[in-house]
C-alpha cells in the first residue's frame, strides 16, 4: 500500500487542501490523529493523541478481525484519499491503481458487516442522483445480501438505513401507496 501512495502530486477534497496520497498515506500510518495543520478536527470524540495502534486496539476493530492494513486502508478512505479512490480509481475505470488499498478497504468493510444486524436500508432520490443509480433489485435490498455490500456505506452515509421508510421519507411513500391503492 506504501508503493501505491508514493506520488507527491497535490489535489483538493472538501476539506483538506494541497494534500498528496504520500502525506495522507504518511499520516495515517505515523502520525498522531490531528496533529497536521488544519486536521485538528479528526482528533474528535474522543480520538485526541490516537495513533494507528490504538486504532487496531479498538474493541470493535479486534471484534471484528481487521489487520492493521485494513485500519489504515479505512482510515485512508475516510480521509481525503476518497477522492482519487471514488473519482479516480472506480469511477474513471482506472485499472491498477490503489488495487491493494481497495481490495483492503472492502475487506475491512466486509468483516465490519458482519459486526451489523442485517435491516432493511431505504435510498433516498439524493443517494441516487449522487452515486450511480440503485437497481431496484437493491432499492430495498437487505444488509446481509452480498449484492447489497458495494451500496451499503452510501446508505449509511446519508442516513438513510431505516426499519420505516415512511419516517425518513414520508411524501415518497405517501404518494407510492396512493398509486397503489388507486391501480387496485
Amino acid at each position: 500500500m506504501e508503493r501505491e501512495h508514493d506520488s507527491v502530486e497535490p489535489f483538493d477534497s472538501h476539506n483538506v487542501f494541497a494534500t498528496s496520497p504520500r502525506s495522507e498515506f504518511n499520516y495515517v500510518v505515523f502520525h498522531i490523529v490531528g496533529d497536521a495543520p488544519g486536521r485538528e478536527g479528526d482528533a474528535s470524540q474522543g480520538r485526541e493523541s490516537w495513533r494507528l495502534a490504538d486504532f487496531v486496539r479498538h474493541p470493535l476493530c479486534r471484534a471484528a478481525g481487521l489487520l492493521q492494513e485494513e485500519v489504515i486502508a479505512l482510515r485512508l478512505y475516510s480521509g481525503p484519499m476518497y477522492v482519487l479512490y471514488n473519482n479516480g480509481v472506480l469511477r474513471a475505470r482506472a485499472r491498477g491503481k490503489y488495487v491493494t488499498t481497495i481490495h483492503a478497504i472492502n475487506s475491512g468493510c466486509l468483516k465490519l458487516s458482519r459486526m451489523q444486524r442485517a435491516c432493511t436500508v431505504w435510498y433516498s432520490q439524493q443517494v441516487e442522483r449522487a452515486f450511480l443509480p440503485v437497481p431496484p433489485q437493491l432499492q430495498r435490498a437487505h444488509l446481509s445480501s452480498p449484492d447489497a455490500n458495494s451500496w451499503l456505506w452510501a446508505a449509511c452515509a446519508f442516513g438513510n438505513s431505516r426499519s420505516d421508510p415512511d419516517e425518513r421519507f414520508p411524501d415518497a411513500h405517501q404518494a407510492r401507496r396512493a398509486r397503489r391503492r388507486a391501480s387496485a
